[in-house]
């Protein structure tokens, strides 16, 4: 029996395998389902949703320096900033990408997509909700020497790229400096002069 795994849109996916023109095998996700697909992830991979579409796919597991304490640190400091509608996170290797839904800029009233989130049950507001990345965090270094890096897109024209915005090996303190400013005109401000 194949295993579904079901996105906030409230679709399934699922897993199929393939031979590449070297003969490895290869994975894949498919809203189709069949006698082919697989009832388990195989070993090694994740299935993983696309914070910005919603799209599902299978993808290896990779290593890294951040811990669950370091996950919670910005988990909480996202759920203190009042202009984000909701965020995820993909942790994926030594590269943390945030992912936000935003709410109005520039006014104290909220929108009327706010409006409408708010009379929809929870679980149905998830499903229409618009997730962007809008900032990064990656780590160098050894578990007991680790280097932080925040980053934030830079919409000039000229740069149209991910620049740096804080560095440093106290990630609460990073956090606490770069994170409030998400959904806010203050992000565009955020440069790193180290």
């Amino acid at each position: 029996m194949p295993k579904a795994f079901i996105n906030r849109r409230d679709e399934a996916y699922y897993i199929k395998s393939k031979l590449t023109k070297t003969g490895k095998v290869s994975y894949y996700m498919t809203k189709v389902p069949d006698d082919t697909c697989l009832g388990r992830v195989p070993e090694g991979c994740e299935v993983f949703e696309k914070p910005d579409s919603g799209v599902c796919f299978i993808r290896k597991i990779k290593p890294s320096l951040f811990n669950a304490a370091d996950i919670k640190i910005i988990e909480n400091e996202l759920r203190q900033n009042e202009s984000l509608a909701g965020f995820r996170l993909d942790v994926h290797g030594n590269l943390i990408k945030i992912y936000t839904a935003e709410r109005s800029f520039g006014t104290d009233e909220p929108s009327i997509l706010d409006g409408l989130f708010k009379m929809l049950q929870a679980g149905e507001a998830e499903r229409f909700r618009r997730y962007e990345e809008r900032m990064r965090l990656e780590v160098r270094g050894t578990p007991q020497v680790r280097m932080f890096k925040v980053m934030r897109y830079c919409y000039r024209g000229s740069i149209d790229d991910w620049i740096d915005i804080g560095r440093g090996q106290d990630l609460a303190l990073l956090a606490a400096e770069t994170l409030p400013h998400l959904g806010k005109e203050s992000y565009y401000e955020l440069f790193y002069w180290g």
